[in-house]
């Protein structure tokens, strides 16, 4: 019997650069269980990345698009993540 599968199950991703972690299908929340947004994907956005929620400009969240495509429990956890801006790795923890 493998342990591996129950390993995975309580790890989740520290954002870092945001370039390597999945909005919709990795576990990056800070919400326990889960650690994933329970807004659903819009189809044309399956694939998107954390780095493509934040400001070209600024290097912050994104704070209008994060609330266009998230509901509000959601939104308001991705807004409450420190964002290194540094552009460190994104860690699995």
């Amino acid at each position: 019997m493998s342990a591996q599968p129950i390993i995975h199950a309580g790890c989740h991703w520290r954002v870092g650069s945001g370039t390597k972690i999945r909005v919709w299908e990795d576990p990056w929340l800070p919400r326990p269980f889960t650690f994933r947004p329970i807004t659903p994907s819009p189809v044309n956005l399956r694939e998107m990345r954390v780095v493509e929620l934040l400001g070209s400009s600024t290097g912050d969240w994104n704070l209008s698009r994060v609330r266009e495509l998230f509901w509000p429990l959601d939104s308001e956890l991705i807004l409450s993540i420190p964002f290194s801006r540094s552009g460190g790795d994104d860690i699995m923890m």
